[in-house]
């Protein structure tokens, strides 16, 4: 009852926030205030000029309580938001462990992944599983926003992958699947709808079998491929769409590579290397320069110090979510 009545109290309030800013009185009062304007130095002599000036500030002054208001209005609604969003005392990390699956580990693969939000909820996301043949799945992507909507975006897309990984041969027909499901798609917050947004997501799919072959389709940051006995990075380039975007026209196909024993793959989301320091430098490609100088066996660590290292370069104030899901062959 109490998350009810904190719905309609939002929506109570973000209702009189858009009557105030779309309401017909609101524009016929800017009008007013340009024409007295206009008047005021063209065509009312002296006596009168005064008096229109008087009344172009005093609907001035109405027009700033307006504006002054509607801002109050717009912060309290996030307040409130954020408030019923966050009334269970929900932590990030317990979130994340509703949506995403736990740390893998069997004979043929170990898959670790670790995701940090820039607020409560965010639009990251990453999944394993295994199909009914007995193949190994993998995602991650990043729907657009660090809100509900792109959480809730998130929460669709891993949602069908799971059905679809059951019924789908390919990387490329799991992510045309989920597309067509979810193209277009609005979500919406508290059910307004004037709060409607189109939502879009970078996504990557990869299937693979016990002997480390694997297929990939979708766009997405380009994952790193660490080969075990050179000690040398392969970047593994992305094809495919977008989710929320039209079917890839140049009709390309998944591709192709090999995992071998010892090797480890690195997905992550746009977040980790789009961290900026004080000098408003991106973190960037010193990802390929970490991955190459790390040399701990353990996975765990690796990511563990990825994220330090990252959190201290940019001072602790991160920008985006980041996510890091890496996969190791045995």
């Amino acid at each position: 009852m109490f998350q009810e009545n904190l719905a309609s109290i939002i929506n109570s309030i973000e209702g009189y926030f858009l009557f105030l800013k779309t309401h017909k009185i609101y524009f016929l009062l800017k009008s007013l205030t340009l024409l007295f304007f206009i008047l005021s130095f063209q065509y009312l002599d002296w006596v009168n000029l005064w008096s229109c000036k008087l009344l172009v500030g005093a609907l001035g002054i109405v027009l700033f309580a307006v504006d002054e208001y509607n801002s109050y209005l717009k912060a309290r609604f996030q307040k409130l938001e954020r408030f019923a969003l966050t009334s269970k005392n929900y932590s990030t990390e317990e979130i994340n462990q509703i949506l995403f699956p736990s740390n893998f580990s069997d004979s043929n693969y170990e898959i670790l992944a670790q995701s940090k939000s820039l607020h409560v909820l965010g639009g990251d996301f990453f999944n394993h599983a295994i199909d009914k043949d007995g193949n190994y799945w993998f995602a991650i992507g990043d729907s657009c926003g660090n809100d509900l909507n792109s959480h809730l975006f998130s929460a669709n897309i891993l949602n069908y992958m799971n059905f679809y990984i059951n019924v789908c041969k390919t990387p490329k027909e799991v992510v045309e699947n989920i597309n067509k499901k979810l193209i277009g798609k609005k979500m919406i917050f508290y059910s307004n709808e004037k709060n409607k947004i189109e939502q879009y997501a970078t996504i990557l799919v990869m299937k693979a079998d016990k002997e480390g072959n694997i297929e990939h389709y979708g766009l997405h940051p380009n994952p790193i491929l660490l080969q075990y006995n050179s000690k040398k990075i392969e970047i593994i380039e992305t094809v495919g769409t977008y989710i929320g975007f039209p079917d890839d026209e140049r009709n390309q196909e998944s591709e192709k590579f090999q995992l071998k024993t010892g090797d480890l793959l690195f997905l992550f989301t746009d977040g980790i290397f789009e961290q900026k320091n004080k000098n408003n430098k991106y973190y960037g490609e010193r990802i390929y320069k970490f991955i190459e100088k790390e040399n701990t066996d353990s996975i765990n660590n690796r990511i563990d110090s990825l994220f330090e290292e990252i959190s201290e370069f940019a001072s602790g104030d991160l920008s985006d979510d980041m996510t890091l899901m890496v996969i190791k062959k045995k």
